[in-house]
Parts: structure tokens; C-alpha cells; sequence
């Protein structure tokens, strides 16, 4: 299994690849309810360009939010 990289690390975000071609993104802003905000929308849109550029493998993101939110009402 290959690790998924990134150019930089994310603050609001969490990738992780459980398992090959399989990249799960938690939301972590536990403390906003896992909203989204203008940090995690920056890190949103690097996420996917990164994977538009180079998929690395990846063939299914799973979208979660840490602990018992998934994220507070917003377009994703």
C-alpha cells in the first residue's frame, strides 16, 4: 500500500489511506461542530486539485467528521 502525500500538512483536515486506492478525509474542527471554515476550505481545494493533478492510487475518498459530527450545514 502507498501513503498518500501531501505538500504540506493540514490543520483542519486528517487523510489518511486505510487501504489501497481507499483515502478517507475526517473533518477535524470537533470544537465548531466540524463547520467549515475559510482554513479548511483552502485545504479542501488543495486536497483536490492535488488529486486532479495526481491521483496517487486513489480511486474513493470517504468524507467524515471527528467525533460524532460529520460537519455543520455547508456546500461541500
Amino acid at each position: 500500500m502507498s501513503s498518500f502525500k501531501t505538500p504540506f500538512p493540514f490543520e483542519t483536515i486528517k487523510i489518511e489511506e486505510v487501504e489501497d486506492h481507499l483515502l478517507v478525509v475526517t473533518f477535524d474542527r470537533p470544537r465548531a461542530g466540524n463547520s467549515t471554515n475559510t482554513q479548511m476550505g483552502r485545504e479542501l481545494l488543495e486536497l483536490w486539485t492535488n488529486l486532479y493533478i495526481d491521483q496517487q492510487g486513489i480511486r474513493c475518498v470517504v468524507l467524515t467528521g471527528a467525533v460524532k459530527r460529520f460537519s455543520m450545514p455547508a456546500v461541500i
